[in-house]
């Protein structure tokens, strides 16, 4: 496991990098990688609350709305697919706490700058337990499908 913080600085280089036939990443999502960069280590235990196991709620999160990644233009155009499998922490009000980011897995290093984006802007219920709203550790997985 990565933690995001530490691999999204050279990510986001080549994501910006025409070179790579990547898109500029938009104001919006400047900041919600400015998040990511700026957490401290060990911010995540500083957090107010237990965190859950998304098995161990009476009610768990669900996707409301769902942010399309964009797809890396360099491997959609070699009609490449893959997936990035995230690991985090939504808060109490459906949000990703996003210094909880974690990469599990990816099978491109080029899907993962995209993939943290989409999860960070995707709207979640939050989870419940015995009635009440919890923070929650969630794995999330982001296909990337290249449709001919």
């Amino acid at each position: 496991m990565r933690a995001v913080g530490f691999a999204i600085v050279g990510l986001a280089l080549l994501y910006v990098n025409p070179a790579y036939g990547q898109r500029k990443i938009s104001s919006h999502e400047e900041r919600l990688l400015g998040a990511i960069l700026s957490c401290p280590q060990g911010l995540l235990a500083l957090q107010a609350g237990p965190v859950y196991e998304s098995d161990g709620v009476s009610d768990g999160p669900r996707v409301l709305d769902a942010h399309t990644p964009t797809y890396p233009q360099r491997l959609q155009r070699r009609g490449i697919s893959g997936s990035v499998t995230l690991r985090f922490v939504l808060d109490t009000l459906g949000k990703v706490e996003p210094c909880s980011m974690e990469v599990q897995e990816a099978s491109r290093e080029e899907f993962i700058l995209s993939a943290v984006l989409a999860v960070l802007q995707t709207k979640f219920k939050p989870a419940e337990h015995q009635g009440n709203t919890v923070r929650v550790r969630m794995v999330q997985p982001v296909r990337f499908n290249v449709f001919r």
